[in-house]
């Protein structure tokens, strides 16, 4: 378009600048750096910024300078990812304190732009407190997302934070947060400033407005945070409550599904739950029966539910393991199903989606037995969704039930 004529020149540029990312490659970096001085103006296009660290990113001076020297120059973001390499679940975070004086306070200064509609900010640990509290300077803020973040817990009693700072703007309306993993102190401050905080009662979110709240949680004060956030949004609309397989304490999700959803919930239209377990000795209990235990106790609670999912994640089974929870599929679909029987509990839902995903734990097929071992694991899934398939069927309640199959092999 360009070449064609150039009126078409600063479309375009709008067009390629309105989504930036910067990775830790410092030639990309450069390349970048270098038509944002030949073009200053280019800067202004961006609305969208991925900023991605990684060890030497933040180690390399060359790379750390072209980052900020970048960072500068950007003032009319919407939207904003700071984010260090891919999430994990054993992750602690990385260190907020180690970016630099300088890198810090460009960061800051980007999560309180005023223009700024989404901010997404992932595997840290120590951030300031005062950072979270220049969102309050962020009047179009609307969607937030912490995954595996944590204050410094210091900063966070707010013990050097000028309560007038605290006080000024007032409280700011989010409609969609995501939080989850390591993140409870953050939870905590968003909503009452900080259980030991000397200004707790300064909020810098009003929830009443949120319609969207996805959670995951790995411990009961996790549990307990994701409580004080739903108590504090009678408005929620959708709810994805993941418990992860790799928790550090163990949270049963029929108790936890008992704590949060314990009152009605008015507005609610649809719920996910993500259910991950690993089916050994030790285990209490099936997440399947948990769940059917759980959803018992929902049933007439939430009036205006439309769409359920339910994700089931079994992990590291045996053949024999396998072949037994395929067995009793048939009768626990059924128990199920006797939950949504009464449709007066459930007068508004339309939608169930059940989906299964089994991980086997078994040896590696030698090279002469990978094709009959690829032939086994089709058989095992065309089998059991065609049982799948027979009991959408078969369904007392009336409701299209949505069935998925899933089957991988862990050596």
């Amino acid at each position: 378009m360009c070449l064609a004529h150039r009126s078409f020149v600063p479309i375009c540029q709008k067009i390629i600048f309105e989504h930036v990312a910067i990775y830790p490659d410092i030639y990309r970096l450069f390349n970048l750096l270098l038509i944002l001085n030949a073009s200053p103006h280019l800067a202004s296009y961006i609305r969208f910024l991925i900023v991605n660290f990684n060890d030497n990113m933040l180690c390399s001076l060359p790379e750390g300078l072209g980052t900020y020297a970048i960072l500068v120059k950007i003032n009319n973001l919407r939207h904003l990812r700071i984010s260090r390499g891919l999430p994990s679940f054993f992750s602690t975070g990385y260190d907020w304190k180690t970016l630099g004086p300088q890198f810090i306070a460009q960061l800051l200064r980007l999560i309180s732009l005023p223009s700024l509609e989404s901010l997404a900010m992932c595997e840290f640990k120590n951030f300031p407190f005062h950072g979270l509290l220049q969102l309050k300077n962020s009047p179009s803020l609307r969607i937030l997302e912490l995954r595996n973040f944590g204050l410094d817990p210091d900063v966070s009693q707010a013990s050097s934070i000028d309560a007038l700072q605290l006080a000024a703007p007032p409280s700011r309306s989010l409609l969609i947060w995501t939080v989850s993993h390591r993140s409870v102190t953050s939870v905590e401050a968003l909503t009452t400033g900080g259980s030991k905080s000397r200004y707790r009662n300064h909020l810098i979110f009003d929830l009443t407005q949120l319609r969207k709240f996805h959670t995951q949680w790995d411990n009961l004060d996790e549990a307990s945070a994701g409580k004080s956030v739903i108590e504090s949004a009678p408005n929620i609309e959708e709810l994805v409550c993941l418990l992860p397989r790799y928790s550090s304490n163990f949270v049963d999700f029929d108790g936890l599904a008992q704590s949060i959803l314990e009152r009605p919930f008015e507005a609610l239209r649809s719920l996910d739950l993500i259910v991950m377990e690993d089916i050994t000795e030790e285990a209490e209990a099936d997440p399947f029966n948990s769940t059917i235990t759980a959803l018992t106790k929902l049933s007439g609670g939430i009036p205006r539910l439309e769409k359920l999912i339910i994700r089931f994640f079994y992990f590291l089974l045996s053949d024999e393991e396998l072949q037994d929870l395929l067995r009793d599929l048939d009768e626990r679909l059924v128990l199920l199903d006797e939950v949504f029987a009464n449709r007066s509990d459930f007068s508004s839902l339309h939608t169930v989606s059940i989906r299964f995903f089994f991980t086997v734990a078994d040896d590696k097929p030698d090279e002469e037995d990978v094709e009959d071992y690829k032939d086994r694991c089709r058989r095992i899934e065309v089998n059991n969704l065609d049982n799948l398939r027979k009991l959408e069927r078969q369904t007392e309640s009336g409701f299209d039930f949505d069935f998925a199959f899933l089957l991988g092999w862990e050596y």
